[in-house]
């Protein structure tokens, strides 16, 4: 291996991985959930997540505005690192640490890893040629040569407009301005992103491997979920499963975002478990991020309003049901009223970004104007509900609560599930 990749890699995988999320950690004191240490598998765990999440935001904003390089994003990263650091006083010496045990628990979990690193770890070179592979690995090359997620080839502006039309229009798959030769491909560019931070790290062949790091970190985010709801052994035997699933080991090595996508989905349920087991405001904003990270991926996120309303319609009819003086509209107005400047902040913050993304980049691939209800209403809504929802969770925090048996809505929602399944 090339020892100038080997350094790079020593000296910027902890910077974009690990570091902002110890920092951030043990700056919100959040080795604590439910008055119970978390184990160090979860501990390292949610600090890499919180890296992950972070760090994308961070390159995507740098990409979007035209000063994405390797550099630039890892000075960016020592700058909050350092201000976190001095602000909160952080020790770094890991004595914050849980001791690692070696269980019959860890035992298997250390098998659940092996297991999916063979089946996933082993990426075709499907990059070249037509389709979506061929398109997100020309958006990260784009990305790294040229730090913005656009471009312009001087052939095609040199060119009269109805010559290049007839010419080059067949053979690119991207939107394109024939007077200027900017080309634009016409993809979401947060997993893009990721693959250009791991070219720009490994090279080109190295960035293979981005969507099976995604897809072993997207089945560890299951194997949390299935265990926190049930218990370790089911969760080893679901988590098997999905690992030897051929459709997964499939889009693991498709380099698509749907991998990607599916460890955004299952990494936010990670982080609304340890919120809604906390409570800690620190969780909540990370929450609000991670949601916002699934508009700049698939256009399929807005979905996620329907269960979004779902579930804030279920857990403000439980607070009604133990304020019968109340109506729904008045726990709204209330609850809204109390939102935590934090994540007031935040809503705006993301949702702007988002607006301008797709009113510039994205409006080449979505036709947001032509659509009868704009997806930036359906993000709009969505982002406002997380918001909402999670500032209304730790308000109603003790009237929800019973000390003794010490149920979050959700949790008590699928016990009862769980409960009538057996």
């Amino acid at each position: 291996m090339d020892p100038i990749i080997v350094l790079r890699a020593i000296i910027a995988l902890p910077i974009i991985f690990f570091i902002p999320g110890y920092v951030t950690f043990n700056a919100c004191r959040l080795n604590k959930i439910e008055d119970s240490k978390l184990s160090f598998f979860e501990t390292l765990f949610l600090q890499v997540l919180i890296s992950i999440v972070f760090t994308g935001w961070i390159a995507f904003i740098l990409a979007m505005s035209g000063y994405f390089s390797l550099m630039n994003l890892l000075g960016l990263l020592l700058v909050y690192i350092f201000v976190i650091a001095v602000k909160f006083k952080v020790n770094f010496n890991l004595s914050s640490f849980p001791k690692p045990t070696l269980d019959k628990q860890s035992l298997f979990l250390i098998l659940l890893v092996i297991l999916a690193v063979s089946l996933f770890f082993q990426p075709s070179e499907t990059f070249g040629g037509f389709g979506d592979s061929y398109m997100y690995y020309n958006q990260a090359g784009v990305i790294v040569n040229h730090g913005s997620f656009s471009y312009n080839d001087l052939l095609i502006s040199s060119l009269p407009e109805s010559l290049s039309k007839t010419l080059i229009a067949p053979l690119i798959t991207s939107a394109t301005n024939y007077k200027t030769g900017e080309i634009q491909f016409r993809v979401f560019h947060l997993y893009p992103t990721w693959i250009a931070i791991f070219y720009s790290i490994f090279g080109l062949m190295g960035s293979m491997y981005t969507s099976a790091f995604f897809g072993l970190f997207g089945t560890l985010s299951f194997y949390l979920i299935i265990k926190h709801y049930f218990n370790w052994r089911i969760s080893f035997i679901s988590t098997v499963l999905l690992s030897l699933n051929y459709i997964q080991i499939w889009a693991v090595r498709l380099h698509q975002s749907e991998i990607f996508f599916q460890f955004l989905i299952f990494s936010t349920f990670v982080i609304f478990i340890a919120f809604e087991r906390s409570r800690k405001t620190a969780f909540g904003a990370l929450l609000i991020a991670s949601v916002g990270s699934l508009f700049i991926t698939r256009i399929e996120s807005i979905l996620i309003m329907i269960p979004l309303i779902i579930f804030t319609l279920f857990c403000n009819l439980g607070i009604q049901h133990k304020n019968d003086n109340k109506s729904l509209p008045s726990l709204f107005r209330s609850d809204i009223k109390k939102l935590k400047p934090i994540y007031i902040i935040l809503f705006v913050l993301i949702l702007s970004i988002i607006i301008y993304y797709y009113n510039t980049t994205i409006a080449v691939y979505i036709r947001i104007y032509d659509e009868p209800i704009s997806p930036i209403f359906y993000m709009l809504i969505s982002l406002f509900l997380f918001s909402y929802l999670i500032n209304s969770q730790i308000e109603h925090r003790n009237d929800d609560r019973d000390k003794s048996t010490h149920h979050p809505r959700l949790t008590l929602l699928m016990t009862n599930i769980t409960h009538k399944i057996h």
